[in-house]
């Protein structure tokens, strides 16, 4: 069950369950620097994602590439 607080409107309620319900889900998150890795991007995400038995979420930082790096996330 959701609690709300004063004023909080339901639909504002469900959102956060919602969100929660998201994070509970996930198991591990892997957080990736990005920084001209165009050349192994595309193959560390593949690998990363092919995991199994885990539920994941990746969170990739791109800190001003001058690559493609950019256009492959």
């Amino acid at each position: 069950m959701t609690s709300t607080r004063a004023g909080d409107s339901v639909e504002s309620a469900h959102a956060n369950q919602a969100h929660i319900d998201i994070i509970d889900a996930v198991d591990v998150s892997v957080i990736v620097p990005v920084f001209n890795c165009e050349a192994w991007l595309e193959a560390l995400l593949a690998s990363v994602l092919d995991q199994a038995g885990v539920s994941l979420e990746v969170i990739a930082i791109c800190d001003g590439a001058t690559d493609g790096s950019l256009a492959i996330l």
